[in-house]
């Protein structure tokens, strides 16, 4: 069995209420998946990323010098 022919079969299955959230679901895969474009601010972005040879400081570190308790989040 071709796998067009096992999806056709698994939907056949699906109640009309089954069927509208996996289009949602699938509608939303589309939407996440589609590739854009950087524009002028995510390139300045990553320009400034990619010449930071800094070491990334450690969350927990991060949280203290706010003032949080990590652990206790």
């Amino acid at each position: 069995m071709s796998t067009k022919e096992m999806v056709t079969s698994m939907l056949d299955r699906l109640t009309e209420e089954q069927l509208n959230g996996l289009l949602a679901l699938l509608q939303g895969f589309s939407y996440v998946y589609n590739e854009v474009e950087p524009d002028e601010t995510d390139l300045k972005m990553i320009a400034e990323a990619e010449a930071d040879d800094s070491i990334p400081e450690p969350i927990e570190e991060y949280a203290k010098r706010l003032g949080i308790d990590y652990d206790s989040l």
